[in-house]
């Protein structure tokens, strides 16, 4: 289960100070839950295949990951990482939106002089909201001398160069080590969106484990999914006295022309009350792909379009998970 925090966690980090470094990068009234991982070398060919360049052995070992809350929602992430740079180690503290998008960053420690060149705001505006792929474009462009802007002088393109690399680092680490901590998170994000007295999120069982699925309605769904089946997860949206409020559902939503990443809400009565994309759509495109959300399992009973069918197996979904 994921709750709000009510206060602030404390565990092992590279955080020297982690309220300081977290009000830096999320100012105002905010609380954090820790959660603590081992990046081992299981994660190597993840890591080969993710990342132009070599992960260091001295980087795995336990880390922790802080997921930042405002007024109880999730807001994003905040993990620390250590560099080898010219002038010794760099620590850099990266702040992370829900979709693991970097937002800002601080140096934590850096005796490098040219330092003044990358923590100001025009390199700063340069990496938010880029990910893995976009990141890797800037590093090449970097590399290359072709980056337009800013105009980063030869002395500092070092440390430049560590600090991309840092964010891509970041980003594909925490997407690994802490998958499930992260899913949790924004479903509690998706939940607490919708459910004011939202309080709590709980994974529910396989929706697809065979007598479940055979008792409660797999006769009206397709043989073929819209959905990549083994990826679908549901969690039960609970209040602060354990009451049922609804469900929250990740899907990976997959037809010939599109495939995107999407969130649903479904009230306790069933009701699909929000569809909202991460990553390549916008919400409107995602709201606009299924159509009206208003409909009834019986009246999704004869599907046409591959929204209709996503949402129907939504509302099954949501039925057979619920407690």
């Amino acid at each position: 289960m994921l709750y709000v925090p009510q206060a602030s966690a404390v565990a092992y980090c590279a955080l020297r100070d982690p309220v300081a470094a977290i009000q830096q990068l999320f100012p105002g009234r905010t609380t954090y839950k820790t959660f603590v991982g081992t990046v081992g070398r299981n994660i190597r060919p993840t890591l080969a295949t993710e990342l132009p360049f070599d992960f260091h052995f001295d980087e795995f070992g336990r880390h922790s990951l802080y997921a930042i809350f405002r007024d109880g929602r999730p807001e994003g992430f905040v993990q620390a990482r250590s560099e080898l740079g010219q002038w010794g180690l760099v620590e850099i503290v990266w702040a992370l939106d829900l979709d693991l998008k970097i937002l800002d960053f601080v140096f934590q420690r850096n005796r490098n002089p040219a330092s003044r060149y990358i923590e100001n705001s025009d390199f700063k505006d340069l990496l938010r909201g880029r990910g893995v792929d976009e990141l890797a474009v800037l590093l090449t462009q970097l590399e290359s001398g072709t980056l337009a802007e800013p105009d980063i002088p030869q002395k500092a393109m070092p440390l430049a160069r560590i600090v991309i690399e840092s964010a891509m680092k970041v980003i594909v680490v925490a997407g690994v080590v802490w998958e499930q901590d992260i899913m949790d998170v924004r479903a509690l994000a998706a939940a607490t969106r919708e459910f004011s007295d939202a309080d709590h999120v709980s994974i529910r069982p396989d929706p697809y484990d065979e007598a479940r699925f055979g008792r409660l309605g797999a006769s009206q769904l397709p043989e073929d999914s819209v959905f990549d089946r083994s990826t679908v997860r549901s969690f039960a949206v609970l209040d602060s006295g354990g009451d049922f409020l609804g469900s929250v559902l990740s899907t990976e939503f997959d037809t010939p022309t599109s495939h995107e990443s999407l969130w649903w809400v479904v009230t306790n009565d069933g009701r699909v009350k929000s569809v909202n994309a991460q990553g390549g759509w916008s919400n409107l495109e995602a709201r606009a792909s299924i159509g009206s959300l208003d409909r009834t399992i019986e009246e999704l009973s004869t599907c046409a379009t591959p929204g209709e069918l996503a949402l129907l197996e939504v509302m099954l979904v949501a039925r057979m998970t619920r407690p």
